[in-house]
Parts: structure tokens; C-alpha cells; sequence
């Protein structure tokens, strides 16, 4: 397999474990566990900031034609990227609001 599939394929893999850290930490917000929330984002992040150097390769390799054959997958894999972007902004506000109900639930329980 080339070299430049194998770093889409990378990235599409990594983006979809920092995906599912974004996620869990909603789901250990649900269940008022915030200092577990937090660090699962930021295993998210740390994972999600791997793609970064990958993307830069992929597009030297682009602009010096090397890549010109993978524009699906490269699009495939960014679009990917992009759409955890919103699941971590989303997985973030979601936090925010379940600590919000917890703290109200608290002032009136």
C-alpha cells in the first residue's frame, strides 16, 4: 500500500478514536463524572493533535504530485476531521450543560 493512503487511512483511524473519546466524555458528564469528562476530552485533543502533522505531510505531497491519485480519500479523511471538529465543540457544550443542571439540581434538591 502507498505510503500516502496509509497516512489517510492513519488519520481517518485516529479521528475516529478522538471521536469516540468526544463522545464518551458526554456520556460521563450524564452521569456527573466532569473530571472524567475533561480528561477525555483531552485524550481526544492529544489524539485529534497527531493529525495535524499528518495533514501537512499529505499536502507537501500534494502540492510536490505526489498524491494526485488519492483526492477521494484525502477528501474523505478531512472530511472527517472537520466533522469531529463539531463533535468536540458539541461534546464540550454538552458538558457545560449537564453541569449546569447538576448545580442547579443541587440548589433545589
Amino acid at each position: 500500500m502507498d505510503e500516502s493512503v496509509k497516512k489517510c487511512f492513519l488519520m481517518i483511524s485516529i479521528v475516529g478514536e478522538a471521536k469516540a473519546s468526544y463522545m464518551k466524555s458526554i456520556k460521563e458528564a450524564r452521569h456527573n463524572d466532569f473530571e472524567k469528562a475533561k480528561e477525555l476530552i483531552c485524550q481526544g485533543d492529544d489524539m485529534f493533535s497527531q493529525i495535524y502533522s499528518i495533514q501537512n505531510q499529505l499536502t507537501q505531497e500534494e502540492v510536490n504530485g505526489i498524491l494526485n491519485d488519492y483526492h477521494l480519500l484525502l477528501i474523505h479523511a478531512q472530511d472527517q476531521v472537520m466533522s469531529v471538529e463539531q463533535v468536540k465543540v458539541f461534546a464540550q457544550e454538552m458538558n457545560v450543560c449537564y453541569q449546569r443542571i447538576f448545580d442547579l439540581e443541587k440548589k433545589i434538591l
